[in-house]
């Protein structure tokens, strides 16, 4: 468990998604997580996601869907509520599969 929290700490997805596949049953024991999975994956993902398009003015939907270690379509709803509570400030091209991000309004990311 502790290695859990520290990878949810440090926002390494993949060894945090590596620790719940492998010791799942034991981590689901825990009410706390067994309650809040979803919830914990879209917080490492959101922070994950946040320090990815720091530098960038446009980034490829499909770059960020690997980094996150989920699919384009999770990436997509994950960055359609970003933008909704403006954590990102920004447009998605469905299209192009781009992120286009607007720096001008950007706070945190």
């Amino acid at each position: 468990m502790t290695n859990l929290v520290s990878a949810y700490q440090n926002n390494d997805i993949i060894e945090f998604e590596k620790i719940l596949k492998t010791n799942h049953s034991n981590i689901m024991d825990d009410s706390f997580i067994r309650e809040h999975n979803e919830e914990l994956l879209r917080n490492i993902r959101t922070q994950v996601l946040i320090k990815l398009i720091k530098l960038y003015t446009r980034i490829h939907i499909p770059f960020i869907s690997k980094e996150l270690n989920t699919d384009v379509a999770d990436v997509e709803s994950l960055l359609v509520q970003c933008i909704l509570d403006n954590t990102i400030h920004g447009r998605i091209d469905q299209v192009n599969q781009l992120l286009e991000l607007d720096h001008h309004k950007r706070g945190g990311a």
